[in-house]
């Protein structure tokens, strides 16, 4: 100990410096910090992408005319199996959400594609 009750360290002549030890820590602990929260947001398996995620799109229903009588609503995928089996034509009466009344569903924007490849009827041997 020195005078002063205080105690010296001595690197090889170089002396002891108190600053660039508090530098030290404070860098090694912002390193740190920094890699547990990466490893914290990996856990929760959240990160700036996931948070940015669109909502889902919404999926149309229709309701069709069949016998007279207003069957629905029906996806997409119902539809194209009613086309398939004939109960849906592009003359059928559909209605859907935002439509202001019945109408054909081969003036339906959304539903002019699914009778593109609408194959005609087999022509009848005489």
């Amino acid at each position: 100990m020195n005078a002063n009750g205080v105690g010296t360290v001595d690197f090889n002549g170089n002396g002891f410096n108190p600053a660039a030890m508090a530098a030290g820590l404070a860098v090694g602990s912002a390193v740190g910090q920094n890699i547990v929260g990466t490893m914290h947001r990996m856990m929760d398996g959240g990160n700036q992408l996931n948070e940015m995620t669109p909502p889902p799109v919404p999926i149309l229903m229709y309701y069709v005319v069949v016998d007279g009588k207003a069957m629905g609503p029906y996806n997409i995928v119902v539809l194209k199996q009613m086309i398939s089996s004939g109960t849906l034509t592009s003359e059928s009466l559909v209605w859907t959400s935002g439509m202001s009344q019945w109408v054909s569903a081969k003036n339906v924007g959304s539903l002019t594609e699914l009778f593109e490849n609408d194959v005609p009827p087999i022509p009848q041997k005489n």
